[in-house]
């Protein structure tokens, strides 16, 4: 993409925060999708839900490319 090709590429983070099994969100081809993750994103409040966003399971397995779980902290 451009953002690869550019100096733009990086400077975005999100965290997941919680997670809802039972919750279940549509996308743009009308396919429903089972379990969210939410997410803090790190444009700040004013950018989706007071800075949270909802995404499926089946997104973040599919397009994720850096994830890093943390267990536990000292």
């Amino acid at each position: 993409s451009s953002a690869i090709k550019s100096d733009n590429y990086g400077g975005h983070a999100m965290i997941i925060t919680g997670y809802d099994d039972n919750a279940v969100a549509t996308d743009i081809h009308g396919k429903a999708h089972k379990g969210l993750f939410i997410l803090r994103n790190s444009w700040g409040k004013n950018a989706g839900d007071e800075g949270n966003y909802y995404m499926s399971y089946d997104y973040l397995s599919n397009l994720g490319y850096d994830i890093t779980r943390i267990r536990k902290l000292a």
